[in-house]
C-alpha cells in the first residue's frame, strides 16, 4: 500500500441577505460595484442582485477557506465566473493567487445558491502540505473523497496538481498580475465575516 500524503482540506461558507447588497448598490452605486466585483462579474450578473449577492458570499467563503478573511486579500482578487455548463468557476488573482500557491491549495470546488431574500456560497479547497505538494494529488484526493462514501465515479479525480479535474475544479491561479488592486471600502459592512 503506498504511503499516504498529508492533505490540506479547507472550506468556507457564507450566507448574506440579498437586501444588504441592494442597499449598498442603492447607496454607493458604481463605487461599491467596481470595488467589489470584476468587470467580467458585473457583465455576467448585470442587474441581478441575487447573483451579485451569491458572488459576495463566495468571495467571503474563499477568504474563510484561506483563514484570513477579506483584508489580506481583496474582493476583486476573487472572481467567480461561469464554466461551459454555467457552473461557477473560481479565478484567483494577485494576493489570493499567491496565498493559494503558498498554502499548496490547488483544487477548488464552489457552490452558489440564492433565493429572493438570501444567497449562500460554499467553497472547498484541497492540496498537499509542504514538500508533498510537488507529487500527485489525484490518488490522495480519490482516497479522501472515497472515504466520504461517494461513488467511484464521483471519487474519480485525474491528473497532477494543475491538471483540469471534473470532481474538484481548479482555481485559475496562473499568469496573474502581481499588483494588488485597491482595497475596497466596506459600505455598511454587508456581512463583515465575524462568523
Amino acid at each position: 500500500m503506498p504511503d499516504k500524503q498529508p492533505v490540506i482540506l479547507r472550506n468556507g461558507v457564507d450566507l448574506i441577505e440579498t437586501r444588504r447588497i441592494r442597499e449598498a448598490v442603492d447607496r454607493f452605486g458604481g463605487r461599491f460595484l467596481n470595488r467589489v466585483f470584476t468587470p467580467a462579474e458585473l457583465a455576467l450578473c448585470r442587474d441581478r442582485v441575487a447573483s451579485l449577492a451569491a458572488r459576495w458570499a463566495a468571495k467571503e467563503a474563499v477568504a474563510k477557506a484561506f483563514m484570513t478573511g477579506i483584508g489580506d486579500i481583496s474582493f476583486r482578487e476573487i472572481e467567480i465566473l461561469h464554466g461551459p455548463r454555467r457552473e461557477p468557476v473560481l479565478h484567483l488573482h494577485g494576493a489570493a493567487a499567491r496565498l493559494a500557491r503558498e498554502h499548496g491549495l490547488t483544487e477548488w470546488s464552489i457552490s452558489l445558491s440564492h433565493t429572493e431574500t438570501h444567497a449562500i456560497a460554499f467553497v472547498t479547497a484541497l492540496g498537499l502540505s509542504g514538500a508533498e505538494a510537488k507529487g500527485s494529488l489525484g490518488a490522495v484526493a480519490k482516497d479522501l473523497v472515497a472515504a466520504d462514501g461517494l461513488s467511484a465515479a464521483e471519487a474519480e479525480i485525474r491528473g497532477q496538481p494543475g491538471a483540469d479535474t471534473q470532481a474538484l475544479p481548479r482555481a485559475n491561479t496562473g499568469g496573474l498580475p502581481e499588483k494588488e488592486p485597491e482595497r475596497p471600502a466596506r459600505p455598511d459592512a454587508p456581512d463583515s465575516g465575524e462568523t
